[in-house]
C-alpha cells in the first residue's frame, strides 16, 4: 500500500514538474466560456471503435453563441498499453468555416488506481473565412503532445488533469504557440452512458490570442456494442479530442 501511494506522488510531482507557461506582468483580458457537448462511441470487433460527437460554445462570458462543431473519431486499439487514432472535426462558427484533420498515437500505464497516458497529435486545420469581398483561405499545423494522469478511485469514478502545449509546425517554425492545462472528472451512471465535467485553462502564452480563456464544460457520453447482449457493454467509454 505504502509502495502504491509513494509511486503515485512521484507520477504527481512528475507531470507538476512539466515547463508551464511563464506569467506575464501585464494584465490579459480574460474570457469564460461553456462547451456543452455529447457523444456516441461504437466499440467495434478486433479493437476498432468509431465516435461522433458534438459541441456548442458560448463565448464572452457566456454570453453570445460561438458556434457549433462536429466530431468524428476512429480508434485503434493494439492492446492495453498501445492504441492510434484519426479524427475529423467540422466548425461552423461566427468568422466562418473549419476543416480539421488529426492522427494521434497514445501509450498508457496503470499502477494501481492510477493511468499515466501520453499522447502526441498533429493536427492540420483549414480555415475559411468570410470577408466583404470574398472568402478568404489559410492552414495551421500543430503537434500537441498530452500527459495526463488519471485516478480512479471507485467503480464509475474517474479523475484526471493533463497539460498539453501546441507547437506552431508550418508558422511558426515547431515554436510554441498555445497551450490548455486541464482538470475535470467523469461518472458513469449506467451501463454505456456517463457524464464528463471538466475545465480547461489556456493562458495567453505568446500574447497572439489575446485572451486568457476559462471553459467550463460538460459532455454527456454513450457507449454501445452492436450485438452484444444487455447489460454485458464495455465499461470503457473513450475521449474524443478538443
Amino acid at each position: 500500500m505504502t509502495l502504491r501511494i509513494n509511486t503515485a506522488c512521484l507520477l504527481i510531482v512528475w507531470l507538476n514538474g512539466l515547463p508551464l507557461p511563464e506569467v506575464h506582468a501585464q494584465k490579459v483580458p480574460v474570457d469564460r466560456q461553456i462547451w456543452l457537448g455529447t457523444s456516441l462511441k461504437i466499440d467495434l470487433p478486433k479493437g476498432w471503435s468509431v465516435t461522433g460527437q458534438y459541441r456548442l460554445r458560448r463565448i464572452n462570458d457566456a454570453s453570445d453563441y460561438k458556434g457549433s462543431y462536429l466530431f468524428l473519431t476512429g480508434d485503434y486499439r493494439i492492446n492495453k498499453h498501445f492504441g492510434a487514432f484519426v479524427n475529423y472535426r467540422f466548425a461552423d462558427v461566427d468568422v466562418g468555416k473549419f476543416h480539421r484533420f488529426a492522427i494521434a498515437a497514445e501509450g498508457r500505464y496503470k499502477l494501481g488506481d492510477f493511468t499515466l497516458s501520453a499522447r502526441p497529435m498533429l493536427q492540420r486545420q483549414n480555415q475559411y473565412f468570410a470577408t466583404d469581398n470574398e472568402q478568404a483561405f489559410d492552414i495551421d499545423m500543430y503537434l500537441r503532445p498530452r500527459a495526463q494522469l488519471k485516478y480512479h478511485p471507485a467503480r464509475h469514478w474517474d479523475f484526471y488533469i493533463y497539460a498539453e502545449p501546441f507547437f506552431g509546425v508550418l508558422k511558426n517554425q515547431w515554436k510554441l504557440d498555445w497551450w490548455q492545462n486541464s482538470i475535470g472528472m467523469k461518472y458513469q451512471y449506467a451501463k454505456g452512458k456517463q457524464i464528463n465535467l471538466f475545465y480547461i485553462w489556456q493562458p495567453d502564452f505568446t500574447h497572439k490570442h489575446s485572451f486568457t480563456y476559462h471553459i467550463f464544460a460538460i459532455d454527456f457520453e454513450f457507449a454501445i456494442k452492436p450485438g452484444k447482449k444487455k447489460g454485458k457493454e464495455s465499461d470503457e467509454i473513450g475521449d474524443t479530442s478538443n
